[in-house]
């Protein structure tokens, strides 16, 4: 196991890759809040535009961002500097032209279609540029830190957007902030960049992508089931808990995938889940509370899934494909999450909701399985080299106390 002073170190490593990118940083923490702020506020917009239903309006939106999430990963030599002056102008049009409040078909088609392009078109060309600058050494705490900047953000925002023109003022101001930081970026050139990569095939990755679609599946029934059983402050506060967990879990976890691998805090994530989940259904709705610990396994798999994988196993002038699919993914769940309820109510055999908890388990079992066939992200010299390390130091610890 790593000791205390290479989880620092870790930790210190990435910090410091952050805050020596600041700009990069700056931009790849806007443009992701960005468009997880459209994801959480569509119900808004589409009540201001006239739309009843809100699957008239997510519906087409997650389908123009992961059309544009992929257009923007065919920009993979380089940080492409038009690509993200064209996102980050359309970006600060969009929400202005929300207040003209253009209803019907043709406000549907118009709102969705900017809203991909302003926030999805550029992420899978930042994000790149971000893993660019990341190596196996601060590659995870790294990661860590920087998506727990990006919920500090978006929780500090959730508290100031409280309408649908703190809405406009936000997304705008998020993305003048983004067009400055963008210009000062200095030109990346993927192909010179970080080389030293996990060589996997497509159907290694596309099982990769798997593990992580169980996972959002899971995630909104679990959801879904919960809110069915709690009050609306309980879920509320439910929801609070979880989230300051995962985040300490992120910065913990990701330091400890720098000198540790990534494949056996998969598993442990993944199994930990199913075990959680078996023991809800064994207990009946009493213990709903311990859902608060998924935590633990959404700030791992986020920032593992998301971000970590695709800078160990894709070269990187490819990566940017790979983040599409990984954010198509994430954002895809939001359909989800309106219509779970109905799906599960048409379940078979007249299921009732916490019935569902051990078939979940069952999936995460699944999930386990296939993770056991996949390869370690990290190479084997790096991860020695790190326990070397770690024993030299506890020599030394060893040494010294004898010393005295």
């Amino acid at each position: 196991m790593p000791v205390l002073n290479s989880l620092t170190q870790s930790t210190k490593n990435g910090l410091k890759l952050i805050t020596s990118n600041l700009p990069l940083s700056i931009y790849s923490i806007i443009s992701i809040t960005y468009i997880y702020l459209l994801g959480t506020n569509y119900s808004v917009i589409a009540e201001v535009i006239g739309i009843s239903d809100n699957l008239y309006f997510i519906i087409p939106l997650a389908l123009f961002t992961v059309i544009f999430l992929f257009v923007g990963a065919a920009y993979k030599k380089n940080y492409h500097r038009q690509l993200n002056l064209i996102c980050n102008v359309v970006g600060i049009a969009f929400p202005l032209l929300l207040l003209l409040e253009v209803k019907g078909i043709p406000g549907l088609l118009g709102y969705t279609f900017l809203g991909g392009i302003s926030a999805a078109m550029c992420l899978p060309n930042v994000i790149s540029a971000f893993l660019s600058k990341t190596d196996y050494n601060n590659r995870g705490s790294a990661c860590g830190i920087f998506t727990v900047i990006v919920f500090v953000v978006i929780i500090a925002l959730s508290f100031i957007i409280d309408s649908f023109i703190a809405l406009v003022i936000a997304l705008v101001i998020l993305k003048v902030l983004g067009l400055l930081a963008s210009n000062k970026i200095k030109s990346i050139d993927f192909s010179t960049e970080e080389l030293v990569y996990i060589k996997t095939n497509t159907r290694t990755k596309i099982a990769f992508l798997v593990v992580w679609i169980i996972f959002n599946i899971v995630d909104v029934v679990v959801e879904t089931i919960v809110s069915s059983g709690l009050s609306n402050s309980q879920i509320q506060n439910t929801l609070i808990e979880s989230y300051l967990i995962g985040l300490v879990a992120m910065v913990v976890a990701g330091a400890i995938m720098d000198s540790y691998g990534r494949k056996r805090v998969m598993i442990i994530a993944y199994a930990y889940l199913g075990l959680d989940y078996a023991m809800i259904s064994i207990a009946g709705s009493s213990l709903y509370q311990l859902t608060v610990l998924d935590g633990i396994a959404w700030g791992i798999l986020t920032i593992l899934l998301l971000l970590i994988l695709w800078g160990d196993i894709c070269k990187p002038t490819s990566r940017g494909t790979w983040i599409a699919a990984s954010l198509s993914i994430a954002f895809s769940s939001v359909i989800l999450l309106p219509i779970m309820p109905s799906l599960l109510k048409g379940l078979p055999f007249g299921l009732r909701f916490e019935q569902i908890f051990p078939l979940t388990s069952i999936f995460l079992f699944v999930a386990v399985v296939i993770i056991l066939s996949l390869p370690e992200t990290i190479p084997d010299r790096f991860l020695q080299k790190k326990e070397l390390e770690d024993y030299i130091q506890q020599v030394k610890k060893v040494s010294e106390k004898y010393k005295k």
